[in-house]
């Protein structure tokens, strides 16, 4: 459990640490298309790298091999979206990404939230939304702390898919 949460601090980190990286523009929605497939990023929209272009998430370092593996993430905007995807393989399990932009409030304990009750805690950082989905799920969810809540998450409704598939090393 202990190396799961230090991935998951991990991955926070770097999203926060690269946004300043990217590049945008003032639309990208005939670019990115919300479809499942991330091809449509570019290559200094993926957050897993140095800035030589060095691997930070190996694609075979998961506790649980090589089918639950999260191999890239992707991060863009423009003035009214953000886009994230997640390149990973999820056999019988979730994938879940935490967003942590207020300094005020935020979940600290996943198994005293109101929903994905997970056995793990948040030390320095209090995520305010998350994504959660499962595999084969198309239908990835997306979660906002309430308003100076540590335990009460609302689901947001946003434009999203999702195309986990069980064994599928290529989503």
């Amino acid at each position: 459990m202990v190396g799961y949460m230090k991935k998951i601090f991990f991955i926070i980190f770097v999203i926060g640490t690269f946004f300043g990286w990217a590049e945008t523009s003032a639309d990208l929605s005939s670019r990115i298309v919300i479809d499942g497939n991330s091809s449509d990023f570019t290559q200094d929209e993926n957050i897993l790298v140095d800035s030589l272009g060095n691997l930070l998430e190996l694609p075979n370092d998961s506790r649980w091999g090589e089918y639950n593996d999260v191999r890239q993430i992707k991060v863009t905007w423009d003035e009214n979206n953000l886009y994230v995807a997640v390149d990973a393989c999820s056999w019988d399990n979730n994938v879940m990404l935490f967003l942590d932009i207020y300094d005020d409030y935020g979940v600290w304990d996943m198994q005293e939230l109101n929903t994905w009750k997970r056995a793990f805690k948040f030390y320095n950082l209090n995520p305010d939304f998350f994504l959660a989905t499962w595999d084969t799920n198309n239908n990835p969810q997306f979660w906002k702390m309430r308003e100076g809540s540590s335990l009460q998450a609302d689901e947001v409704t946003i434009e999203d898919f999702s195309t986990f598939d069980t064994g599928n090393l290529d989503r």
